[in-house]
């Protein structure tokens, strides 16, 4: 670092501005560069649009979970005859059971992406990629069930949040690490 002037500023340093971090300290990006530690928007539309998205897709699996512990005779025969014949040798219970995993397995799954996005918001290359992994899961999960509207919203989301984090400054953001973030 510069010696101080007579009036505490560096030398070569314009009075009134604040002196520039060193060389080594991890927020100097170089002479010209601009220190990418401003969220770049891509990042935080990934981010909102995976919270959103899987607080709607926990609603639903607690929904499933619901409705295979309170399921009816109605209900699992509407499950029957919606199911084109692929339910048709699942007695009731073999339904409860089927319905309630996939509720289970939906709900953890987007509370697990809920905490994903947060911590994609904090900077966390390691939610980053597993984020990537779990909107590409979800991407070809999507396609398997594609005819229903719930599975088009999450394909879109999907698709959208994998390539929001790759663009926009996200690689930049996410390669420079201030002293106060220790996870990676």
């Amino acid at each position: 670092m510069s010696e101080p002037g007579p009036y505490g500023q560096p030398f070569g340093q314009p009075a009134g501005q604040p002196p520039a971090p060193p060389q080594d300290h991890p927020s100097y990006a170089g002479p010209g560069v601009a220190d990418p530690s401003g969220r770049p928007g891509t990042v935080t539309a990934a981010a909102v649009l995976t919270i959103v998205t899987s607080a709607l897709v926990l609603l639903a699996g607690l929904g499933f979970v619901v409705l295979g512990a309170v399921g009816s005779e109605a209900f699992y025969d509407g499950i029957r005859d919606g199911g084109r014949g692929a339910y048709d040798d699942f007695d009731n219970q073999d339904l409860e059971t089927l319905v309630l995993v996939i509720g289970v397995v939906l709900a953890v799954w987007s509370a697990v992406a809920i905490v994903l996005g947060v911590l994609v918001l904090r900077r966390s290359s390691v939610a980053r990629v597993l984020l990537v992994i779990s909107a590409g899961l979800s991407l070809v999960f999507s396609l398997l069930a594609i005819l229903s509207l719930i599975s088009a919203l999450t394909f879109i989301a999907a698709v959208a949040a994998i390539v929001l984090l790759f663009v926009g400054g996200a690689n930049d953001w996410f390669a420079r690490r201030g002293p106060a973030q220790p996870w990676s």
